[in-house]
């Protein structure tokens, strides 16, 4: 019997395995999208702009999932992958104070007229998942998945989750239209890097992909049901990004005490031998 690892070279993820993360993280978070839109454009009228709407969400959603099975086969059968349910309930267990932590703020802010809290529909409940789904799977379950094939000992495993991280949060600098824009998106672009690490940290303990789309969903679908009145102080999203950087804190704490099982569970994900 041979017990050798089995494994294959790729040229590009074993020489330029950050600029193949970064390309590949643009790509699957921006084509689908823009190519629904070139699309659906032609056909979008008033009285057709909601469904339309919904089926680009949708078919976002479809054609990002299917990207990123595309990519747990471009890799078979060296890598096991990460869309399967082992480390579910792990990744879960790993989301409880991110979880709370938001139930508990939003609810404040509902309870003290910050925000106006709406019930989620089936709008909202699409348009929530739409970036929970491929957003997670462009920067989490592909980039960082693909970065660890390479960076996975205990010293550097870090290294795909701040650099995914650091890449997701820039993204959102792109959002800029007009000088107004500038500090909103500046503050948008540090709260999505911390968010960002903390959701990188439950994929890379976890090794399973649902978890953080759970997370990044649950999140995204508040966000839309709440509405910021007019008279609303700044003062809140002020304890939005100070409550997720302590939260990060904590969490890299807690995966720098985990690294080393966190770089096994990748040896047996990954068989490829490391450089």
């Amino acid at each position: 019997m041979n017990d050798k690892p089995k494994y294959s070279k790729h040229f590009l993820a074993d020489k330029i395995p950050l600029i193949l993360a970064a390309v590949l993280m643009l790509a699957v978070s921006m084509l689908p999208s823009m190519g629904l839109e070139l699309i659906i454009e032609p056909f979008y009228n008033e009285s057709n702009g909601l469904a339309l709407q919904m089926l680009w969400c949708i078919g976002q959603i479809i054609i990002t999932v299917l990207l990123m099975v595309l990519f747990e086969k471009w890799f078979v059968p060296e890598y096991e992958g990460s869309m399967g349910s082992k480390g579910f309930t792990y990744g879960l267990k790993l989301s409880l104070p991110v979880l709370i932590f938001w139930t508990v703020w939003i609810s404040a802010k509902a309870l003290m007229k910050l925000i106006d809290l709406y019930p989620p529909d089936f709008e909202s409940i699409v348009k929530g998942l739409r970036p929970g789904v491929s957003e997670e799977i462009a920067f989490r379950g592909i980039a960082v998945a693909l970065l660890l094939r390479r960076y996975r000992k205990p010293q550097n495993i870090w290294v795909p989750v701040v650099f995914t991280s650091v890449f997701f949060g820039l993204t959102h600098i792109t959002n800029i239209k007009e000088p107004e824009d500038v500090m909103p998106m500046l503050l948008t672009s540090v709260f999505a890097i911390v968010f960002g690490i903390i959701l990188g940290v439950i994929f890379t303990l976890s090794g399973c992909i649902w978890p953080t789309v759970i997370v990044h969903s649950l999140y995204d679908i508040a966000l839309i049901c709440s509405d910021v009145p007019d008279t609303a102080p700044d003062w809140p999203i002020f304890v939005d990004v100070g409550g997720t950087v302590v939260l990060m804190v904590l969490f890299l704490l807690f995966f720098l005490r985990r690294k080393s099982n966190a770089s096994a569970l990748w040896n047996t994900k990954w068989h490829n031998p490391l450089p």
